[in-house]
């Protein structure tokens, strides 16, 4: 909820931005702290189960159904996000009767996605020769498997929609909280699975049971915070508003396309173009960018609502200041995960699986420099978001997807892996700039000039840091992998930290954080 405007010299401004930055850093913080270390050591558990005991046949087609399903859930277009921002206003009114109808109109739309995946996707059983170049040899019937996934996948919408409430109240870490404990438990009791019975049906029944009493549990809690919000409206939603919103389900829905494609693509054509074991040993290496991923995604969803409060105030000036401080603790943290995903990807996929599941050096670059570029304009994204502009540049993700697609098809041909995740990096430099460039425009109102020479000042920093980083770490290594991971880790600690900080002391950003940090010590 909005924070009441103080009086004397403590400006309103100055209370939301500390506030939005505060956010970032104490909510995430605390999710992690209590929360991420079982997850991830339960995740990682599992992977390596999975690995060990099924191969990479079995892991290459988990990983293949997946990016599908997930192509298959654009029929999501955008609703979560469009009515998580038409909920602002009315959960800070308390507006019982527009939540309501809002909240009716989005379980009605959930329930058609549900429907949809499911039909779609069973639709496109005929067509899985042509996305599976070569069907992997397991005694399971390959449909029966890609049927179960979907299945999966629909029940996940039919009741998920009520955590909306939730993560537009500022309560999303009440959810991800939820989530970690439910999946961790999910994975413990599916290692124990696979241990016993090494049956891939098996596993896949849990996933499915796992999903719905997970989904049971989060809306339980949506509804016993918001009890009024899921009656049935005496009225619906209003024609005109109706229109509104359906207008940032399409802008959104094209933003959404171009994020998916991008992630997506990839796996699709190594399956299509190598095989699905390379699937497999390209999947842990995604696995855990995506897993760094999901855990950074809590920061910049977790602030979205404060930021939508700050917007609410209708001042671009305020929000650009802390825009730029947002922007650039993105910097900072994405810049130490890009650099040590590159540096220590060998020597961790080494010691967790085995030399005979690694790739190339540049493959690994490719793979560090993609996540950098993407997760940077995280702040740009949540702006845009928290200030409902979704309608404007609308087709700039549709360049990006088409774009990403033609160049992943060319360069995949000639350069295998490195080529269609530099086809995904290609597309982003490319096309990326319009999004800031239109925050500038219609929210600051001025030219984004100084935002892109900072922007490109950014990445040269990171290129600068992980090549200082990959080149120290090659010339004091090369004992052990359990040696040359410890050292990776401190180089890695050292030295993308400090040459930020070294060449951004002087920032009015790095002295905003200086001062809040000596002020929390």
């Amino acid at each position: 909820m909005s924070p009441s405007r103080p009086n004397g010299v403590v400006n309103f401004f100055v209370v939301n931005a500390y506030r939005v930055v505060s956010e970032f850093v104490v909510i995430s913080g605390k999710l992690f702290r209590e929360h991420w270390s079982t997850f991830s050591l339960t995740f990682t558990v599992l992977r390596t189960a999975f690995i060990k005991i099924l191969g990479n046949q079995y892991t290459g087609i988990s990983s293949v159904f997946t990016t599908i399903l997930t192509m298959l859930s654009l029929s999501e277009l955008g609703f979560g996000t469009a009515i998580a921002t038409a909920l602002y206003k009315p959960l800070k009114d308390r507006d019982t009767i527009k939540i309501q109808q809002l909240m009716y109109f989005y379980k009605k739309a959930y329930y058609f996605v549900a429907g949809f995946i499911l039909i779609i996707g069973l639709a496109l059983t005929p067509f899985l020769k042509y996305l599976i170049k070569d069907v992997p040899d397991i005694k399971e019937d390959i449909r029966l498997i890609y049927s179960m996934y979907i299945i999966k996948t629909s029940v996940s919408y039919l009741m998920i929609y009520k955590t909306t409430l939730l993560n537009a109240d500022q309560k999303i870490y009440i959810v991800k909280k939820l989530e970690m404990i439910c999946q961790a438990i999910r994975y413990i009791i599916e290692v124990v699975a696979l241990i016993i019975f090494r049956e891939f049906l098996l596993y896949l029944i849990i996933e499915i049971a796992a999903t719905i009493v997970q989904n049971l549990i989060i809306t339980k809690k949506a509804e016993k915070e918001y009890p009024y919000a899921f009656q049935r409206p005496e009225n619906t939603l209003s024609k005109p508003s109706m229109l509104s919103l359906m207008k940032d389900v399409k802008g959104l829905s094209l933003f959404k396309l171009s994020g998916t494609i991008g992630n997506s693509i990839d796996t699709i054509l190594i399956s299509g173009f190598i095989n699905t074991s390379t699937v497999a040993i390209v999947g842990n290496y995604t696995l855990i960018k995506d897993h760094l991923y999901k855990l950074l995604m809590q920061f910049f969803t977790s602030v979205i609502p404060s930021i939508g409060n700050l917007a609410a105030e209708g001042s671009g000036e305020k929000q650009e200041i802390v825009f730029n401080r947002l922007f650039y603790i993105s910097f900072l943290v994405v810049n130490f995960c890009s650099t040590s995903m590159f540096v220590l990807f060998r020597p961790f996929i080494s010691l967790w699986l085995g030399s005979d599941y690694l790739l190339s050096t540049q493959i690994s670059f490719v793979i560090s420099f993609d996540f950098f570029l993407y997760i940077l304009l995280e702040a740009v994204a949540s702006f845009r978001t928290a200030n409902g502009l979704f309608v404007k540049g609308q087709y700039r993700p549709l360049v990006t997807a088409l774009l990403n697609v033609v160049l992943s098809v060319l360069l995949i041909k000639r350069y295998g892996i490195f080529g269609t995740i530099f086809a995904t990096i290609i597309a982003r430099l490319t096309t990326q700039w319009y999004d800031p460039f239109l925050l500038y425009k219609y929210i600051f109102k001025k030219s984004f000039g100084k935002f892109y020479v900072r922007y490109l000042c950014y990445i040269v920093i990171y290129l600068c840091g992980m090549m200082l980083s990959g080149y120290l770490y090659m010339k004091f290594t090369g004992f052990n992998m359990l040696s040359d991971l410890l050292i990776g880790i401190m180089i890695c600690l050292i030295v993308p930290n400090a040459i930020s900080v070294i060449l951004t002391f002087k920032s009015d950003e790095f002295n905003y954080f200086k001062k809040m940090l000596f002020k929390r010590v």
